[in-house]
């Protein structure tokens, strides 16, 4: 029997959505910011993250710098971004998108701000909670985590339930417009729709046109993040062209001069003002 988008087990909502519940969320405090370092591995590679995860990559102690402030993944948080950290080839890189065929497999390094530029589509950042329908059969329930990078969407399914194993391939948010293509079960589906009144809605089919449906999605209502209390400034990646090495700076500053900046912030992040 072939498994499609309509299909997902009722009894992994039942694991996947109590932390979503109001009274479990009424007790949750308020997640607090981490403070991510610029550090630099005995080889010379440079990285950003914090404490314990540049513990882990064996980072020279001595080369710790902190950088900035921003927020734990512990959520994925209304009109928040994730932000990646990358490795390829001996040198590392932050990226607002996950690797490509890597979504369910990692984490983001951070949750920031948007760009200020107004065209990040965070308006679709966050959790949803999903239905999937069509004619003659039950609702199907998923659970959606989606970031944005200017008009593109990423992200993943819940991995604490049944849909762990579906892929979002890639999508395009444009004025209230979303289109997202997702892999599950061998199959590929195009789900799209629009954003009105803080609610997802339209229709979706597989490549082949064979099934078809409509689908919505709410917003799953999480705790406020206690945002940080430094000034918020852009995160600029900074590119030196002798060797396309890469440095993060919070603000406006030059890491020196060979460096250049990349047209457009990463994201926006908090002033580091805290010793730890």
């Amino acid at each position: 029997m072939r498994l499609g988008l309509q299909n997902i087990l009722l009894t992994a909502v039942a694991l996947a959505f109590p932390t979503f519940s109001g009274a479990a969320a009424e007790m949750r405090k308020p997640i607090e910011p981490v403070t991510f370092f610029h550090g630099t591995e005995a080889d010379g590679t440079e990285h950003i993250g914090d404490r314990i995860s540049l513990r882990h990559l064996k980072v020279t102690p001595s080369s710790l710098q902190p950088q900035f402030d921003a927020l734990p993944t512990d959520e994925w948080g209304h009109g928040l971004v994730s932000v990646y950290g990358v490795r390829r080839n001996s040198q590392f890189r932050l990226s607002r998108q996950p690797p490509r065929g890597e979504e369910n497999l990692v984490d983001p390094l951070f949750f920031a701000l948007p760009r200020a530029n107004g065209r990040d589509g965070a308006e679709v950042a966050g959790t949803w909670r999903c239905t999937a329908t069509r004619s003659g059969s039950s609702d199907a329930w998923f659970v959606w985590h989606l970031t944005t990078d200017n008009e593109i969407v990423a992200g993943r399914f819940d991995p604490s339930s049944e849909y762990r194993v579906a892929s979002v391939r890639g999508g395009t948010f444009r004025t209230n417009r979303i289109e997202v293509i997702v892999e599950y079960s061998n199959e590929t589906y195009r789900l799209a729709g629009e954003l009105r009144d803080n609610k997802l809605a339209g229709t979706w089919e597989t490549t082949d046109k064979e099934q078809r449906g409509q689908w919505e999605g709410k917003r799953v209502s999480l705790p406020a993040h206690r945002l940080p209390a430094g000034d918020v400034v852009p995160l600029v990646e900074w590119v030196r062209a002798t060797d396309g090495a890469r440095r993060y700076v919070a603000g406006t500053n030059s890491p020196g001069q060979g460096w250049s900046p990349s047209p457009e912030p990463i994201c926006r992040v908090w002033s580091f003002t805290k010793a730890e």
